[in-house]
């Protein structure tokens, strides 16, 4: 019978990340484990931040890199860091995307500009007050006073006839990154405000471009990373991050050709520069298509590769979302014993960093060997984990999958009627996400329940709906099969 086992779990080893309009708090930072789906790419976006002289007017996102033991530090790194951990701390899910994992370095440098900005002396003695509460309530990992200071600057330069439009436009960056930590829906705000009085800004228009993908806006996405390209013609590190940024949003509309294309482009530029971090995660990726397209060997090649730079990197996120991918590779090899100890090392390094995709991704993937011991009791267990998970970070593609992954299991059980309903679901959530593979996975399953029920002419169409996106995708493992099963009908028709 076939197994929802997935494809689409590849994806989820690493992550990709979600939609937070609306949600509390607490929920806000769950991210694209990017790009699952898919394997994350790095992103970049720090602006630039430029200092104002005093009594001036005022102004101022399975690959995490862990460098724990820093070198000395001037005070104002030293307290962004200390910030940084208490952010991570809160329950604001900082540290538990992938995306925002990869960038900590970035994040810190962020954070150690803004707390520059508020060390200036500012115009008035209330800004002056304002700035310093705002940096006590940061250094406590409160960041709303300083969000709004921010946002206090940018309007006075909005509204200075004297003030270029790039400093408010430097100061709604300031706000939108503080708002990233808590509000992502604040921070597409504050990014668009920011584009719009500095069109230039390659580092706005990136962050809006992964704001956009994750509120599933596939074609704003797309719009602000070729903006990118454009501003950043000449320069080749964020023409790298630019590529894997658009193969990461083909990949997840299922169009693997182009997606493919985007990830060599930007692994010859990284190549060439000898950034091994953009490197790694290239590989990684380029790994979960060859997976998708049956390379087992080829896949396998490419996550050893991303896996040996991450060790020698430490960057232990990229090394469970390699161990992740390699246990997929095992199991569809048939060796589960070597795919549930790959499985638990990347559980184990998801739960030390406490990153939430990567542990629901790794208790999706556990799932499925339970599956496919005959553990269905253990295997639901896994998937409610991840779904759990899944639904508090907001993130669809996770849902979807884990959807599909229950309507699996109780097919399997029998229960067609609760199978086609689960499917159903992801079917929806797939629709908004535009995902090729969610969709002729399921249109697959519905075919399989189809056939059991004996209405044969539902079973073909499902199973010939399904056939042409595996055929759009590349997937030669899942057009034998499915193709298989249309020829079986084809045989009881004859006979």
């Amino acid at each position: 019978m076939f197994n929802y086992a997935q494809i689409l779990d590849a994806a989820m080893a690493v992550p990709g990340f979600p939609w937070f309009w609306g949600l509390s708090l607490g929920l806000k930072f769950g991210f694209i484990c990017a790009v699952v789906a898919t394997y994350q790419f790095v992103t970049h976006f720090v602006g630039s931040l430029r200092k104002r002289k005093k009594h001036t007017s005022v102004s101022t996102p399975l690959n995490i890199p862990v460098n724990v033991n820093l070198p000395e530090v001037a005070p104002s790194n030293q307290l962004a860091q200390e910030i940084f951990a208490k952010l991570c701390e809160k329950d604001s899910q900082l540290c538990q995307t992938q995306e925002v994992l990869q960038s900590r370095e970035e994040y810190i440098k962020t954070l150690e500009d803004i707390v520059n900005g508020l060390d200036e002396e500012q115009e008035t003695p209330e800004e002056d007050d304002f700035a310093a509460k705002a940096k006590a309530e940061l250094a406590n990992g409160n960041t709303d006073l300083a969000e709004a200071f921010y946002i206090k600057q940018a309007q006075k330069d909005e509204e200075s006839a004297n003030e270029s439009s790039l400093k408010a436009a430097e100061a709604y960056r300031n706000a939108g990154f503080l708002a990233f930590m808590n509000d992502p829906k604040k921070a597409f705000g504050a990014y668009q405000k920011s584009v719009d009085l500095d069109p230039n800004s390659a580092e706005a228009w990136n962050r809006l471009g992964i704001l956009h993908k994750l509120f599933g806006n596939m074609v704003a996405a797309e719009k602000a990373y070729k903006k990118v390209l454009q501003l950043k013609s000449d320069d080749k590190e964020w023409k790298a991050i630019a590529y894997g940024n658009l193969g990461n949003l083909r990949k997840t509309q299922g169009d693997l050709e182009d997606a493919e294309e985007f990830y060599n482009k930007g692994l010859a530029i990284d190549e060439n520069l000898g950034r091994k971090e953009g490197m790694a995660i290239h590989y990684g990726n380029l790994g979960l298509i060859r997976n998708t397209q049956g390379d087992l060997e080829g896949a396998e090649e490419y996550h050893l590769k991303s896996l040996a730079i991450e060790k020698e990197l430490g960057r232990k996120g990229g090394m469970a979302a390699d161990y992740g991918n390699l246990g997929l590779i095992r199991k569809t090899q048939g060796d589960l014993d070597g795919a549930e100890e790959f499985h638990n090392k990347a559980l184990e390094i998801d739960k030390e960093l406490g990153c939430k995709e990567g542990i629901a991704a790794d208790y999706g993937n556990l799932g499925l060997i339970r599956k496919t011991q005959g553990d269905l009791e253990g295997a639901e267990e896994f998937y409610n984990k991840a779904l759990e998970i899944g639904k508090e970070l907001g993130s669809k593609e996770r849902i979807a999958i884990q959807y599909g992954n229950l309507g699996n299991i109780r097919q399997t059980q029998g229960d067609l009627e609760g199978a086609e309903e689960f499917y159903n679901k992801a079917l929806k959530i797939s629709d908004e996400l535009g995902n090729k593979e969610v969709f002729a996975i399921q249109y697959a399953n519905l075919g399989l329940i189809r056939q059991t029920q004996g209405d044969l002419g539902g079973a073909e169409e499902f199973w010939q709906k399904s056939l042409d996106l595996y055929k759009q995708l590349g997937a030669a493992p899942m057009i034998e099969r499915v193709q298989g099963w249309l020829d079986e009908l084809d045989e009881k028709k004859e006979s």
